[in-house]
């Protein structure tokens, strides 16, 4: 996260590659915010997220903990597809 000017700048992520920086001042109204794009609205919600967990550990409940390890193990017996492919097979069911 970069400070300047009283801009915060997010860095945009793409898995763990940075793409971009996506500015955010703290006086940022909603609806500044809403003229983002929604991948940018996302990459700077999960940026603050990552910020807020780094500054103190969020606590997850053991039931809570055992059925997120279940569904992530879960996820990865299942093979994926990549977002464009479902995109393109999505698209072509509307058609």
């Amino acid at each position: 996260m970069l400070q300047q000017e009283g801009l915060t700048c997010l860095p945009k992520r793409r898995g763990q590659v940075f793409l971009a920086l996506v500015p955010v001042s703290p006086n940022s109204t909603l609806a500044e915010i809403a003229n983002l794009s929604i991948d940018e609205q996302l990459d700077a919600l999960s940026t603050i997220w990552d910020t807020i967990v780094a500054k103190e550990p969020v606590d997850v409940q053991d039931d809570v903990r055992d059925l997120l390890e279940r569904r992530l193990a879960e996820d990865a017996e299942k093979p994926g597809i990549p977002w464009q492919d479902l995109k393109a097979q999505l698209l072509a069911r509307l058609r």
